[in-house]
């Protein structure tokens, strides 16, 4: 900011038409009362100063935030500006003659916003005798920086069973950066926020998508987990050539539930209980994003790696394809646009799926055996599992007359009661993260401590970009207040001068 008062010299003293000269007293006496004056009109222009100086920061400060969200033409801008810095001008009791010389300079690819304005503050003793200008001018600038990269962001969100007594809480957390960062007028091709919302608990819903990721095995539930092989931990496409495809887990189709408390195992019947509510892939759409969170339930179990996994298929151009018109991924994290994900839990990861070998009969429990952070009523799979329930049924067929069973390899989702961050979940979800953030996604992660769990809060530390990208939240105004500050952090304004 800068301050810039123009007034003449003090001019000699003049001798009358008469040609007497002005008497020696009364010169000094004025030049008194323009010293002593001059200091009172001084302190009012850096008053005025100082008052416009605020209203234009806080016009520029609330304009950048738009700037950050939407990129708006001259005109837009002018009005925007215009509204602003009359409302604060009138706060700060000033006249609006201020406005008449406000100007702007928005540098798009620096994320640079300049604002100036002048404005004229009558003097009442620098000018006595015409010693001295009748008015001071001040000008003052103020330059604001904001993002300027497009964002598109995926929300990670832990709606697991624990998750029941606070589900409220994330739902305005995540009400209150959407508001933030995304704007009302959804819909508007030159919005410069994208947000998707990835709910997960035993997996994540993928609405019709859901057949076809895993080789038409899910069911009604839409269930779908992480997949095995060597492309397990990246962001490569689905492949579609029948047994060589990285199929996805669909939780619902898999052999066995078993639960492992060290050495012992047991075994039940395959659940299903996935989020309700379906993945929302990339939107401008402020109304969409809310209605999703609105809509958000608590249950089921904590595969957090596959929350993070479809986060980042949300994300990558990769997945294109995938998803629907005008929620595809730009191709690349660039000066253009930046990728991130907030992923957020209330405690440990313990569910995986992997093949566990059995070496006696399949068991025919009709219970999963956990408790009610995890449990779910049993879901049977479709009419593509007839041929596993008849091998049940032989099963049963052969208990009952004394028969012996082969054995064999099942696919299963194993809960870990115990883990720890060495076991499957967590070094999955780790694996993931790290692969995201090579690939130039910033990872905002968010722990929320009212479980009491072991090892949640070191796993989030972990996945987290930067040590200052990671959140602990310890009631819901702390969840809140996470949720806030990661707005703020992606909308990247400050003054700069």
């Amino acid at each position: 900011m800068k301050l810039s008062i123009n007034f003449n010299i003090l001019r000699k003293v003049k001798e009358s038409s008469a040609g007497s000269i002005v008497p020696l007293t009364s010169a000094l006496v004025l030049f008194a009362v323009v010293v002593v004056g001059s200091g009172i009109d001084l302190g009012t222009a850096l008053n005025t100063r100082n008052k416009i100086a605020n209203a234009l920061d806080a016009s520029a400060l609330k304009l950048a935030k738009k700037l950050s969200i939407a990129k708006l033409s001259d005109d837009e801008i002018q009005n925007c500006l215009e509204k602003m810095f009359t409302a604060n001008l009138s706060r700060f009791d000033l006249k609006a003659s201020a406005l008449s010389e406000l100007e702007f300079e928005v540098d798009w690819t620096k994320g640079i916003l300049d604002v100036w304005s002048d404005v004229s503050v009558k003097t009442h003793f620098i000018g006595l005798g015409g010693l001295g200008p009748e008015k001071l001018d001040v000008g003052v600038t103020s330059r604001v920086s904001f993002a300027s990269q497009a964002l598109e962001l995926a929300l990670v969100l832990d709606v697991t069973g624990s998750m029941y007594g606070d589900i409220s809480s994330l739902k305005e957390a995540s009400q209150l950066l959407i508001e933030t960062l995304v704007p009302e007028n959804a819909g508007r091709r030159d919005q410069r926020t994208r947000v998707s919302i990835v709910p997960y608990s035993q997996g994540v819903n993928l609405g019709a998508q859901a057949r076809k990721v895993t080789n038409r095995q899910s069911d009604s539930s839409n269930c779908v987990a992480t997949r095995g092989g060597p492309k397990a931990f990246t962001d490569a496409y689905y492949n579609y050539r029948g047994a060589r495809s990285n199929f996805f887990v669909a939780p619902g189709a898999l052999d066995h539930f078993v639960i492992r408390r060290g050495s012992n195992v047991s075994w039940y019947p395959p659940r299903n209980n996935c989020p309700q509510s379906e993945v929302l892939p990339l939107t401008n759409s402020r109304k969409t994003l809310l209605a999703a969170v609105d809509a958000l339930e608590a249950q089921g179990g904590t595969a957090g790696q596959a929350g993070i996994a479809w986060g980042w298929k949300a994300l990558s151009w990769t997945w294109h394809p995938f998803w629907p018109s005008g929620s595809d991924p730009a191709k690349l994290v660039s000066s253009q646009v930046r990728k991130a994900a907030v992923i957020m839990t209330d405690g440990d990861f313990n569910v995986h799926y992997t093949e566990r070998f059995n070496a006696g009969c399949a068991p025919v429990e009709e219970t999963d055996g956990e408790d009610s952070t995890h449990g779910g009523k049993r879901n049977r799979r479709d009419d593509d599992d007839d041929d596993h329930e008849d091998d049940d049924d032989d099963d049963d067929k052969k208990r009952k007359r004394g028969g012996r069973c082969s054995g064999g390899t099942y696919s299963i989702e194993e809960y870990l009661p115990g883990a720890t961050k060495r076991d499957a979940p967590a070094t999955q979800a780790l694996a993931l993260c790290e692969a995201m953030k090579e690939q130039g996604v910033v990872i905002y992660t968010v722990y929320f401590e009212t479980t009491g769990a072991k090892f949640g809060e070191d796993l989030m530390k972990s996945c987290a970009s930067d040590p200052d990208k990671f959140y602990l939240a310890e009631d819901r105004d702390g969840l809140k207040a996470a949720f806030s500050a990661i707005a703020i952090d992606n909308l990247s304004i400050y003054l700069a001068k």
